[in-house]
């Protein structure tokens, strides 16, 4: 992803040089409120035929379980940190957002002792990554195509 610089004069006349990374808290700060949200939200919005109690369990234990589900938030920050940046496009799709949550989920397995299906654990890393480290997904993941996000 093309890294960007912020720069910015203070009174007395200096410079300040901010890199990539501050530039990047700056324009997407983590908001830990805004992923509880999307948690609230988003976490029991799929269903299946063949789990039906799944995601009602899977939203009382998150409910319950306000610590781990913020340390496997930060968690999978970490992990994606740690990945290689990602071109502009990846037309193949194998770094799109939900290719590399399943690269993560078989990379990490349930190591971090969230105890929920594993669609409603991608929920949780997909919040993670948009609201707490929004700009390591912006650096490590890409879409197919120039239309998508």
């Amino acid at each position: 992803m093309t890294a960007i610089a912020v720069v910015g004069v203070l009174s007395a006349g200096a410079v300040v040089v901010a890199g990539p990374a501050i530039a990047e808290r700056i324009a997407h700060p983590r908001d830990e409120a805004a992923f509880t949200s999307y948690v609230d939200q988003y976490l029991p919005g799929w269903r299946s035929s063949d789990s039906p109690g799944v995601p009602a369990r899977d939203r009382t234990w998150v409910q319950q379980h306000p610590d781990a589900v913020l340390a496997e938030a930060e968690a999978a920050c970490a992990w994606l940190a740690s990945q290689p940046d990602a071109p502009d496009l990846v037309p193949s799709g194998s770094a799109t957002v939900w290719a590399t949550v399943r690269r993560y989920q078989d990379e990490t397995g349930q190591t971090t002792g969230v105890d929920i299906d594993e669609r409603s654990r991608g929920t949780i890393v997909v919040g993670a990554w948009e609201h707490l480290c929004h700009g390591s997904r912006e650096a490590h993941t890409s879409p197919e195509s120039a239309d998508q996000d």
